[in-house]
């Protein structure tokens, strides 16, 4: 697989800039792939090949990422004809001053 490099991510956000939600798609416990709409939380200053999602600790996607970490996110835009689809490993990630600079 050819790297990762400044423009492909460059792209990816001019791409995504002005979609409101997200498709987040994780495995969930009963085997099948389950998508539910987030909201993308990165700032500009934070555009890199991290997404930054707030979700509940008790929540079922948490619960999903804790048994496997492959996701998938996908973005639409029809009438931008903008259409973005992204596979990777999730983490959690509790850490207060993140939060707070999201």
């Amino acid at each position: 697989m050819p790297a990762e490099t400044a423009a492909d991510w460059t792209k990816f956000w001019d791409l995504i800039k002005d979609i409101k939600f997200a498709m987040f798609t994780a495995h969930a416990s009963d085997g099948y792939m389950h998508s539910r709409p987030m909201t993308t939380q990165n700032k500009t200053e934070d555009r890199a090949n991290v997404l930054w999602f707030f979700m509940s600790r008790s929540g079922e996607p948490v619960l999903d990422i804790a048994r496997d970490a492959s996701v998938n996110v996908a973005y639409a835009d029809p009438g931008s004809d903008a259409y973005v689809s992204v596979a990777g490993r999730a983490r959690l990630v509790d850490d207060m001053a993140k939060k707070k600079a999201l």
